[in-house]
Order: C-alpha cells, then structure tokens, then sequence
C-alpha cells in the first residue's frame, strides 16, 4: 500500500511540477516589453480591446484584425487592460501562466496516453480500454519492462512534457504578446483532447460534450485548431485502437465546426491580403517553401541553435537551392518512412501524423507572407514529441535506468538555460531585430524594423543607415522608399527645431529625393527655406506641397507668410483665406490675413478679422493692439 500511494502521489503531482518548472524557466519573459512587430497595431495605437464596454466587446466579437478572427483572445487581452492597464509586465505573466498550464496538460496527456497500456506495474494488461467506437478490445501488446511503474510513469510524462515547453522553439509564442492566441488557442485544445480521451474509454456522454465545448474555446482563441478532428482521428487509430465507421461518424460536429472556422479564417486572411494568387509566389515556389518548414521543426527541436524572431524569404526565390532540396528530399523520406513503419512502428507513425496534420495549415502553400518559417508555428505540432519522449524513457532497460533519467535532467535544464536567453531577445523592438540581423545578416525586413525602431528613439542617423541597408536589399520596395524618406523628413524636423537651417534642407531635399510626392515634407523644406530669408525658393517649396495636396492649410497659410514677405499682398490675401477655406480655427492665418489688409489700406476688413481672432482667443497676441491701431487709422 504505501508502494502504491506513493507511486499514485507521483503521478498526481507530474502535472504540477510540470507547470512550475515552466514557470521559472519562462520567468525571463516578464522582463520584457513591447516590441514595435505587429505589437503597435494591436494594443499600442489600438484602443478597441481595452475594457468590456459594448462598442469594445462588439469589435472583439466581429472584427478580422490584422487577418485574424480570435474574439476570445482578445476578452483575454482585455481582462489584462483591466487588470494591468498598459503595463507589459502583466500580458507576459499572462502568457507564462497560460503556457506553464500547457505544460502540465501536455503532462496529463502523456499520462493518459501511455497508462491506456498498462497496468502501472509494468505489465500491460490489454483490458483496460473500454471502447465506445466499435475499435478492437484489447491494447497491442508491448515489451516487458517498457511502462514502467506509476513513479516511474509520473516522471517520465513530467520530463515528457518539460522537454516541450522548456525548448527555446516555444519562446516566440510565450514572450510575444501579439502571440496570445498561440499559448490560450494551444490550452483549449489540450483540454479537448483529454476530454476525448476520457470519452474514448467509455465515460459518460458529458465528455464529448465537453470536448465540443473545449474546441470551440480554441477556434475562438486561434483558427489553427481546425485540425483536431484529424488529429482526434489519430488516436483513433493508435494508440486507441478504435477506428471505425463509428468513431468516424463521431467527429462529424467537430469537422463541421472546423469547416465553418476554417472558412471564417480564410476570410478574415483575405481581408488582410494575406491570402495571395499564384502570381505573387507561383506554384513551385510554394512547395519548396513548404517542404523547407516541414523539416525546419524537426531540425531546430533536435538542434535549436541559430533561433531568431523572422527567418526571412531570400529573394530572389531560387527553388533549385541546395538547402531546400535537402529539405523537399528529407521530407519525402520521412513521410515514406512512416508509412512503411506504420505496422511495426505504430507510434512513430501516429505522431509523425500528428506533426504533419497540425504543421499543414501554416506551411505557407496558401496565405503566403514574406517568411519561410516561425519558430511559433511549432508550438502545437511538437507537441507529438512529449510522449513519445515519456515512452522512451521508460522503454529503457533497467540497468540504464539512472543514466537515462540523469541524462533527461541535464537535457531539460540545458533547454530551460537557453529558454530563458531566448527570452530576452523579446526585451523590446530593437532587440528583437537585433538578434534576426545576427542570425541573418541579409534581413531586409530586420534592417527596415530596426530603422523604425531608430526613428522612433530619435535616431534619425541610425535609422537612415538602416533603411539605406534594407533598399540595398529591396531596391524596389516602395514601402521602403517611404520609411527612409520618413526617416530624413523627422531628422530635418529635429534640425529645423535646433535652428540647424541648411542642413534640415539638406535632410528634406534627401527625403523628396526617396518619396517626392511627401507634401509635409515640402511644406517644411519651405518653412526652413522661409527662416534663411529664401522666399522665393520658399514659395517654391510651399506650391509645389499644395500641388501634391490641395487644401493643405498649412502650406496655404505658410505661402501667404512669404508671398507677404516679397510684398505680393494680393496673393498673399489670397492664400490666407485658402487656408481659412479648410481650416477656419487656423486663428493665425486670419491674424495675418488681418496684417495684409491693414497693410493694402483695407482697415474695416482688418479689424474685422482682429475681431474674429479675439472671439476665438481674446488673449491672442498683437491681436488687442492691432485692432485699436486699425480704428485710429480708419477714423472709425
């Protein structure tokens, strides 16, 4: 007896002890910030999802942002602005919780998995799974010694479970904020799946409802889930050993929500132009593309080094490049592999099935983005892995036993040490690309966010460099041009600012020269034209700004300033009340148009627009005394 409860207390605490050790492992996470990827859209310039107000709930409940339908998600997200308001700090421990949570349900899974085959005293007892679908009634059978018993059961789902959650592929999705939907979508799921498990050895009928309820949590958290039914078909097959027209017809509810989600995912990619035609990627480039992500997580689980954010599209796409023949030839021999193992090797075969069901949907042969992999997308597909790693450890013969479970402990704390370095590339946006550029050199998309980053600290040289590396790259990408010349139109604002005129010239003539049709940045070239005394070149600066952008009230009022300057009083009148035309609480511009008529004689019409400035501002200066000058001159 107390052999027993000891070996039962075991396997009740594996869970937990899971969940903890992923907890401190990810505990670098919290340190982390906003990233400006994907994060800004969402929750720094987004106010849509902060609090329950009904306005709120309804763009959580209707909106594709970005490409995405995940209105539970976002209550999520909405729940840590109540709780935390813009703080990182709390979305991070939100996100650690929830994939330390996932820890200790891949734990229960691997449990549930390998203890249907045994009697936990090292004997399979081949009677233990009551079927529902009309499968066979009795377990395969399995070498002596290869279950274990339940200590030995617990720890090996514990270290099961850690090797996933503790690998540094599962870094993206945790300290990413923008990646909530992975870590809550990946949770439904898990539940989903130990509440079929449960229903499969014949509980009661609440667990298939409860595993309809779990997935639909899932597909509103993220639309990867679509591939449960697949997957709960797996099981079916082994380790349930239940497949049949009955189990089949079972997951009916569940596909049919999968279609309906699927469908919703797709729209809400194409509203975003995620989902692109051939002629954007052709049909070749696709496939290798895909071949090249399929084999990508295996390799990276089994040597993560040289992890990174964004692993970038080279461009131009040469299909015939070494690295993604050996991919496409390393794929192909791993699905032929499993297919000839699929009799001997059953569990090998069912969790590379697993793999490839749940990596499908994100290989890229459909919405097609400017990346060949993410390290994110692995975080539900390797989950395979945890228990086919528990069943290798205790498949070990027992005079290797301590140096197996050692080796296991070194092995998971060396992927908690990299974890935690991996988390700190999520420190802030510059970090974050810092590190593709390290892994990367030739990162275009790198060498564009860290410019973005540099313009956003005020550091208009840096950024400058950065995108001038990034064009090099994109020679004709458009939306570069603009960021560069963004880049040296903010720079020429800072130096206008210091009073530094020639060279904020210089700054905007270099940003025109990237982005001509930028009105604002002629509107300022002129205003730094207008302080060195240039007028004319001014008013140059300034009709050219309203030829790009008619109704431009500030280049309006600006020429009137210099038009005025070179005593062109007529025209000058004319464009101040341009700009009044767009802009009638521009009170400068009626001031000054104010000047110009007490200048061409017109003192009723000036005091007339002094007036007007004082109803809008009394205190406005130079307003009060030039009102009273006007009806002196006047006689009135």
């Amino acid at each position: 007896m107390p052999g027993n409860s000891r070996r039962g207390l075991v396997l009740r605490l594996a869970p937990g002890l899971a969940a903890l050790a992923t907890f401190l492992a990810f505990l670098p996470a919290l340190r982390d910030g906003w990233t400006n990827w994907d994060d800004p859209a969402n929750f720094l310039l987004n106010e849509n999802y902060r609090g329950f107000g009904w306005e709120r709930l309804k763009w959580m409940l209707t909106q594709f942002h970005m490409g995405h339908y995940h209105p539970l998600t976002w209550l999520t997200l909405a729940l840590d602005y109540v709780l935390w308001g813009m703080e990182p700090f709390g979305y991070h421990l939100t996100n650690v919780l929830i994939h330390a949570a996932n820890a200790g349900l891949v734990c229960l899974v691997c449990v549930e998995l390998l203890k249907n085959y045994g009697n936990g005293d090292g004997h399979p007892n081949g009677t233990d799974l009551p079927l529902v679908g009309g499968g066979p009634t009795s377990a395969p059978s399995a070498p002596r010694g290869f279950y274990g018993n339940g200590w030995g059961l617990g720890w090996a789902a514990l270290l099961g479970s850690i090797f996933w959650s503790l690998h540094p592929l599962r870094v993206e999705a945790v300290a990413w904020i923008t990646e909530r939907r992975e870590v809550l979508g990946s949770f439904f799921y898990l539940l989903a799946v130990l509440a079929y498990l449960r229903w499969a050895r014949g509980a009661r009928l609440l667990w298939y409802r409860l595993t309809l309820a779990a997935f639909v949590c899932a597909l509103l958290s993220k639309a990867m889930a679509v591939t449960l039914p697949l997957a709960l078909l797996i099981l079916d097959a082994y380790p349930l050993r239940r497949l049949s027209r009955t189990s089949i017809v079972e997951k009916a509810p569940l596909a049919a929500l999968s279609a309906a989600f699927g469908l919703v995912a797709c729209l809400a990619q194409q509203s975003a132009g995620a989902v692109s035609s051939l002629s954007s990627l052709g049909l070749p480039e696709r496939i290798v593309r895909a071949g090249y992500a399929f084999c990508f997580y295996p390799a990276k689980t089994a040597v993560p080094t040289g992890l990174a954010p964004f692993y970038g599209i080279p461009w131009p796409f040469n299909v015939f490049a070494p690295v993604f023949a050996a991919a496409a030839a390393a794929a192909a021999v791993l699905i032929v592999l499993a297919w000839l193992g699929r009799v001997r090797f059953p569990w090998a075969a069912s969790a590379f099935a697993f793999y490839a069901v749940s990596v499908a949907p994100v290989l890229g042969l459909f919405a097609v983005g400017n990346y060949l992999a993410a390290d994110r997308y692995s975080y539900l597909p390797a989950m395979s892995l945890a228990p086919l790693a528990a069943a290798g450890l205790l498949a070990v013969p027992a005079r290797r036993k301590a140096a197996s479970w050692l080796a296991a402990g070194v092995i998971a704390a060396g992927l908690a040490v990299l974890s935690g370095r991996q988390c700190g590339f999520w420190r802030d946006g510059e970090s974050v690309w810092a590190r593709v550029l390290a892994v990367s050199p030739d990162s275009a998309m790198a060498r564009q966010s860290l410019g973005l980053a540099a313009s956003e600290a005020g550091n208009f040289d840096a950024a400058t460099f950065h995108y001038r590396a990034a064009r090099s790259l994109w020679p004709h990408s458009r939306r570069l041009r603009r960021f560069l010349a963004e880049a040296q139109y903010n720079q020429g604002n800072v130096l206008l600012r210091e009073g530094r005129l020639a060279q904020a010239v210089l700054a905007y003539e270099s940003a025109l020269g990237q982005e001509p049709a930028l009105a604002q940045a002629r509107n300022n070239l002129g205003l730094a034209l207008f302080r060195q005394g240039r007028f004319g070149a001014a008013c140059g600066a300034y009709a050219a700004a309203l030829k790009l952008q008619p109704g431009f009230a500030e280049a309006h009022y600006n020429l009137g300033n210099a038009l005025a300057r070179r005593d062109r009083l007529p025209e000058a009148e004319r464009q101040y009340r341009e700009a009044l035309k767009s802009a009638p609480e521009l009170l400068d511009a009626r001031f000054n148009l104010g000047n110009t008529l007490a200048r061409r004689g017109r003192f009723r019409d000036a005091a007339r627009e002094y007036r007007a400035v004082m109803r809008g501002r009394p205190e406005f200066p130079g307003a009060a005394e030039n009102l009273e000058r006007t009806r002196r001159l006047g006689g009135f």
